[in-house]
């Protein structure tokens, strides 16, 4: 029998890691939903507490100004969609951003 090229074998490591990603894809695929299955359905049996709506607005190259609910239409930009959501639950008016180019 002839023993295969120094570069093709497979270490234990290399195996032990394989089956470790394997075991975490499974996970991730799996488990986690069935958890989430099984806690949507006892929240809805639950003590009759409604779970909150949480929504994040994600803006690429937008500024504080853009939105009327801030700047008050002093721009000239209106957004009476973005306005309602803002005036139905929180907004958030301090901030902190660090800059992705310092170039």
């Amino acid at each position: 029998m002839t023993k295969p090229p120094k570069n093709q074998k497979v270490s234990k490591l290399e195996k032990f890691l394989a089956a470790l990603c394997a075991l975490a894809i499974a996970f991730v695929f799996f488990i986690i939903p069935v958890e989430g299955a099984a806690a949507e359905e006892k929240g809805k049996k639950g003590s009759g507490k409604k779970q909150p709506n949480i929504l994040v607005i994600w803006g690429d190259d937008i500024g504080i100004t853009n939105l009327s609910i801030y700047s008050k239409g002093l721009m000239g930009y209106r957004t009476p969609n973005i306005d309602r959501i803002a005036d139905e639950g929180v907004s958030f008016t301090d901030y902190y951003g660090q800059q992705s180019c310092t170039a």
